[in-house]
């Protein structure tokens, strides 16, 4: 299949086939949809990296558009969600809302897997996405990805890994990992995967973590929902991975 400027599907031979064939589909749904609007979807995060998990992990897009949409381009959107069996997590975007250095940056929809929303102020988490999209480089169909996206400037990315210590432990499906992630990004100042960024904590910090971050990173690998931790023993991690920056 080839978009609207002639550009062919490109979905990584090494991913599952059944996320192949599920992005394929989408990729195909969205073309029909948004015609001479669309740009490129991307591909990014933990299937791009080539460290999901079949079982618990999102499968992550970026849309990025020529211009804004309406209303009932996002419904269509969310009928193309509700008949793909893949765990998508989309945001759709225009090509100017994607470079703006600024915080937060306004977005076009986000549908996560099949809920809906708008979110005209922006995602708290957002120039971490957009880092993920231009590290990743994997564009399902349109253009190059660093042909269209500009890298993101370290202090915006900073000032965006500082913002999410105080929501790590409650938004996050492995709230570990995440402030693994902060942590490693912010020393390294190469923003990782949350596997990557375990094993960097596992090098790095205090071996009195060692077992919490080991059960977290072997619940994230075999698909296991990540464990309750008692709020002292949460709260205790956090701290220190705020010291540690």
């Amino acid at each position: 299949m080839t978009d609207t400027a002639g550009n062919a599907t490109h979905v990584p031979a090494s991913i599952p086939a059944n996320v192949q064939e599920g992005l394929h589909a989408y990729a195909e749904a969205l073309q029909s949809i948004l015609q001479q609007n669309l740009l490129a979807i991307c591909l990014y995060g933990s299937v791009a990296s080539g460290c999901s998990n079949g079982t618990t992990s999102d499968v992550d897009t970026i849309t990025i558009l020529k211009r804004p949409i309406d209303d009932e381009t996002r419904q269509a959107f969310l009928a193309a969600h509700q008949a793909n069996p893949l765990p998508l997590d989309a945001t759709y975007i225009t090509q100017e809302e994607m470079n703006r250095d600024i915080f937060p940056t306004p977005l076009q929809c986000v549908i996560r897997p099949v809920k809906l929303f708008r979110v005209p102020n922006g995602l708290v988490d957002f120039p971490i996405v957009r880092n993920d999209v231009y590290t990743s480089d994997r564009t399902i169909i349109g253009p190059p990805v660093r042909n269209i996206v500009r890298p993101v400037p370290w202090p915006l990315l900073s000032d965006c890994l500082r913002r999410m210590f105080p929501v790590a432990l409650e938004r996050f499906k492995n709230p570990i990992l995440m402030l693994c992630r902060i942590v490693c990004s912010l020393r390294t100042r190469r923003a990782c995967s949350k596997a990557r960024a375990a094993a960097w904590a596992l090098e790095h910090f205090d071996p009195k973590w060692h077992d919490l971050l080991q059960q977290a990173l072997d619940d994230y690998r075999t698909g296991r929902a990540a464990r309750d931790l008692p709020t002292d023993l949460a709260t205790a991690f956090e701290r220190y991975c705020r010291q540690q920056v």
